[in-house]
């Protein structure tokens, strides 16, 4: 039996009882048929070796290829010059038996990026076995260069944010830009994904968010602080995670910021907190804002030297600081 008889006898199963067998069989085959053949998405059928054994007439299309000429070549040879594609919907299905779905970035003819979503299904028999997999592509150009333009407008947005504190305070503006850079360096260092490195850009730029709420009296005076408008400048944490709160797509960021103080040791936290307690973003951001903290000359006192900076570190690491991060900084401090 066909792939397209097997989905025709569940499309139709009324008529499956009425018309004679092989005219029912002929009129669906050929209805499905000139379905898919025509349907704007493209449809490619495979066996377990990735060879070709249908394809509909939008992937001729797409690819320049006579139907003869498609029939037996595998899917790789058509897109990825005769190389195993490292992500395969396909041979997934195949692996798992379940359906799959992968976004994929590929090269035009012309070397321009497009996205295409491939969704592999199996053709079960009716015992169950499959030995061929279908596989449906859905071109996502559009849709992803529209949502990497979004992406790419928010965090322009993070950094015009970032510039507004600039304005108030210069030390707060260039201190930001340069936290961003360390924490993104150590995100580096630790391999970590492209998702948690753009939340440590956004935590990044705007950790210091609260501020916006401080006085000018205070956030720019020369000299010692008192212990009330120290008490006042604390608070800059708790009032950027509630400022964050308002806008949705800050939701993940704002617990970085409203944690980047919270000492990693718990002694000393005004609401008992613990180190579970403290995102892990936060700690890499708490290591990288004091250093440069610590190395930028402010109102009260010059810059450290940073030997200075690196010992603060070690002294402080398992009580204000989460010692491996420490360690992992300090040997990329020593590094150069």
């Amino acid at each position: 039996m066909t792939y397209f008889q097997t989905v025709n006898r569940e499309v139709f199963p009324l008529a499956n009882n009425t018309l004679n067998e092989i005219a029912f069989e002929q009129m669906a085959d050929k209805f499905t048929k000139m379905i898919v053949d025509h349907t704007p998405v493209a449809y490619v059928i495979m066996d377990k070796e990735h060879n070709i054994v249908y394809a509909n007439n939008y992937v001729l299309d797409l690819t320049g290829y006579h139907r003869d000429d498609l029939i037996g070549l595998k899917c790789y040879d058509i897109i990825n010059h005769g190389t195993p594609c490292q992500y395969c919907a396909v041979r997934e299905t195949f692996c798992t038996g379940k359906r799959a779905k992968i976004l994929k970035e590929e090269l035009d003819k012309f070397g321009n990026p497009i996205y295409n979503e491939l969704i592999s299904v199996p053709i079960l028999n009716e015992d169950g076995s499959f030995d061929y997999v279908m596989e449906i592509v859905i071109g996502k150009t559009e849709e992803v260069s529209l949502r990497k333009k979004k992406e790419k407008d928010f965090l322009k947005l993070v950094e015009t944010l970032s510039y507004v504190l600039e304005t108030r305070d210069t030390y707060t503006g260039d201190h930001s830009n340069n936290v961003k850079k360390i924490s993104l360096l150590i995100a580096e260092e630790m391999r970590l994904s492209d998702l948690e490195k753009q939340k440590l850009f956004i935590a990044a730029n705007l950790h210091d968010i609260g501020k916006v709420g401080i006085k000018d009296s205070i956030l720019n005076k020369n000299g010692s602080l008192t212990d009330e408008e120290y008490e006042i400048i604390k608070s800059h944490p708790v009032m950027g995670s509630k400022i964050l709160s308002n806008i949705e797509s800050f939701d993940n960021i704002k617990d970085i910021v409203l944690y980047l103080h919270v000492r990693y040791g718990g002694r000393g936290n005004p609401d008992g907190e613990k180190r579970e307690d403290i995102p892990f973003l936060a700690r890499i951001i708490s290591i990288a804002d004091t250093f440069d903290a610590m190395t930028t000359t402010r109102s009260y006192r010059k810059a450290l030297a940073i030997e200075h900076a690196r010992e603060e570190l070690l002294r402080n690491r398992g009580t204000q600081f989460d010692p491996e991060l420490v360690g992992l900084f300090v040997s990329m401090i020593d590094t150069g």
